[in-house]
Order: C-alpha cells, then structure tokens, then sequence
C-alpha cells in the first residue's frame, strides 16, 4: 500500500487588501465595475483611472463608489 504523506500549509502572507471600484466612461454611459489590490481606497481609486484612461483615451472617466472587498 501507498503511504501518501500530507504536504505542508504555507504560512499565507499578509495579501493587500482588495477594493471595488465602479466606473463611468462618460462617452458611452457605460458602468464598469473593477478590482484592484492596494494599501488604501485612494491608492486603489488611483490605479483605477490610471488603468482605465488607458483604455478610454481622450473620455472622461468618473468613479462613481469604492467598496472594500473580501
């Protein structure tokens, strides 16, 4: 018989928090909501509209709400 042994548990790290972020892209009136993984709301808000007028170059884009995720 197979003597199947049971691996280790990683210590999981301290993950940043994650927060939800909907978005307007005034051109088209489109709701987008996404995630992203920062420190703070701001910093999260931040990499959002950094992303996002990447995308959308030359349309306004507006945050509409921010919420922490689980």
């Amino acid at each position: 018989m197979a003597n199947f042994k049971r691996k280790p548990k990683k210590n999981k790290k301290e993950e940043m928090p994650t927060y939800t972020i909907m978005l307007r892209v005034e051109d088209n009136d489109s709701i987008v909501s996404t995630t992203e993984k920062a420190d703070s709301a701001a910093e999260a808000k931040q990499k959002a509209q950094e992303r996002f007028s990447k995308l959308h170059k030359g349309k306004v884009i507006t945050i509409i709400k921010t919420n922490p995720s689980k």
